[in-house]
């Protein structure tokens, strides 16, 4: 599962913590590149160019406590978002592989499993999407740019999307099969 929650982080640079920054990630367009210069090994120049939507990294020093605690805090509740998601995902691959060690994973209740992996990262999708969309309008709402835009967007990981409407299918091919593998042993 793929996720951008973390979109603010705070970094350590002294290992007594006094130094610290905060870095943001933001798409950004337009970007200014005049200044930059890029040389193969013969010493041709080529030219440096960035899609539309690039993302960018940039830095600030955390000069007060109070930023930093902010920060920390901020960084937390999205490492719980994270692990709201990730935990029942692992626990129900693990159910589900402890009716597979038991040589019966054809049962109603992994059909029902299936179908939360599935859910969970149609979830995902959109909470990263939306967590993209707060950070990226956040960082264009505050900062100031020379040289580049800031586009705060939304944007869909159609393939984690996609995965999760597959599971959703896979789950009720399996309840179909578990049913039909019931109504097979009963007429035997």
């Amino acid at each position: 599962m793929i996720l951008f929650l973390l979109a603010i982080s705070v970094e350590v640079l002294a290992s007594d913590g006094s130094s610290a920054e905060i870095s943001y990630f933001a798409a950004a367009s337009n970007v200014d590149t005049s200044g930059l210069k890029v040389f193969d090994k013969d010493g041709r120049e080529g030219r440096v160019s960035f899609e539309e939507g690039t993302v960018l990294m940039f830095h600030f020093p955390l000069d007060s406590l109070e930023v930093k605690v902010r920060m920390m805090v901020l960084a937390l509740f999205f490492a719980a978002i994270v692990l709201a998601l990730f935990l029942p995902l692992v626990k129900q691959l693990r159910e589900i592989m402890k009716t597979v060690y038991a040589g019966d994973p054809f049962v109603e209740s992994n059909a029902k499993r299936v179908r939360w992996i599935g859910l969970i990262l149609i979830i995902a999708t959109f909470a990263e999407a939306i967590s993209e969309l707060v950070v990226y309008g956040y960082a264009d709402a505050t900062f100031v740019t020379k040289g580049f835009d800031l586009d705060g967007r939304l944007s869909l990981d159609f393939i984690q999307l996609i995965a999760g409407m597959c599971v959703l299918v896979l789950s009720e091919v399996f309840r179909q099969g578990t049913r039909m593998r019931e109504e097979q042993e009963l007429t035997v």
